[in-house]
């Protein structure tokens, strides 16, 4: 996997996005095409450990393992997590047309993310994150437009920072850390209405934070730092993001002074700075951060002395 350093995982809860009921015993049996989709999954795995054993046709598809499905016996989820599954995501997934959520996190799945899974119009939740998939991102993906969650976490993939994301208009979770994206954040990432996290740390990142990302006005939780080398400082327009709550923009080659607009993150509970070349004095607006339960400062050039008014903190050490 291309976990790289010892960096922190998020952990998402599944979000409920639909509303799953144990079908009729007429309906089991009525979806060929889908049964047909998961059996061709099921041929493309390796399954060591047989935690797809039961998904045969003695069964009714809809009491295999993590399927789940409406009342028409339609599949509308498929969480294989953690199943110690390896080879590669067939192409039948794109033949799930009603499929909201889907997670394969947490195996070891290999090969380029299919491009099929654009067919599946109503996703509203993917996560793959944890597995060796590699290639660059499915532009394809961008048809998703009811896509709330993507994980892509802790893979190997490669390219560029993916710009077709940002078409996905109904994003709140992005999580496209721990691959080996290249080049720079593209500045529409700044663009979402409703992105709450955004995670693009542990990649091959460079230039400049793009100023656009203060525009995300619903933002809780920013990672950026992480093996990624960027040129410059921490953009004075973050401190327009009012909501963030987690700021992690540690080991990043970040310069510069820390902005006084910073102070403006009244409910920020947590900013990760450390092992960058940020100097200077604290700005004295720190003080005003007075949700603030844990700030890591450590080595940096700052001069003076840590804010001492802020009494529920945790500093590491400069």
């Amino acid at each position: 996997m291309s976990y790289r350093g010892a960096m922190s995982c998020a952990i998402l809860a599944i979000v409920a996005v639909g509303f799953f009921v144990q079908p009729s015993l007429a309906a089991v049996d009525g979806v060929p095409e889908d049964i047909a989709a998961l059996l061709g999954l099921k041929a493309a795995f390796l399954d060591p450990g047989g935690s797809l054993e039961g998904w045969n046709k003695s069964t009714p598809h809809c009491w295999w393992v993590g399927v789940g499905c409406d009342e028409l016996g339609r599949v509308v989820s498929l969480d294989l997590n953690g199943m110690n599954l390896s080879g590669v995501l067939s192409t039948a997934v794109g033949d799930l047309r009603g499929l909201l959520n889907l997670s394969t996190a947490v195996n070891s799945l290999s090969g380029p993310i299919p491009t099929e899974l654009s067919r599946v119009s109503n996703l509203r939740y993917l996560n793959l994150s944890n597995n060796i998939f590699n290639g660059s991102f499915p532009s394809a993906l961008s048809r998703l437009k009811n896509l709330r969650i993507l994980d892509l976490y802790n893979n190997n993939l490669t390219g560029s920072l993916p710009t077709e994301v940002t078409d996905l208009r109904n994003l709140r979770h992005l999580h496209l850390g721990g691959n080996f994206f290249t080049g720079v954040i593209p500045p529409e990432y700044g663009g979402w209405e409703f992105l709450e996290y955004l995670a693009v740390s542990g990649n091959e990142l460079g230039g400049r934070i793009p100023p656009e990302i203060g525009n995300l006005s619903h933002l809780r939780q920013l990672y950026v730092g992480y093996f990624n080398s960027y040129e410059g400082g921490i953009p004075p327009e973050m401190g327009k993001l009012t909501t963030l709550v987690r700021l992690d923009m540690a080991n990043c080659g970040l310069s510069g002074e820390i902005p006084a607009e910073i102070g403006n993150l009244v409910y920020l509970d947590t900013i990760f700075l450390q092992v960058n070349g940020l100097s200077g004095r604290l700005p004295t607006e720190l003080g005003q951060l007075r949700s603030l339960k844990s700030m890591d400062l450590s080595n940096n050039a700052f001069t003076g002395e840590i804010l001492h008014r802020l009494p529920s903190l945790r500093i590491s050490p400069l």
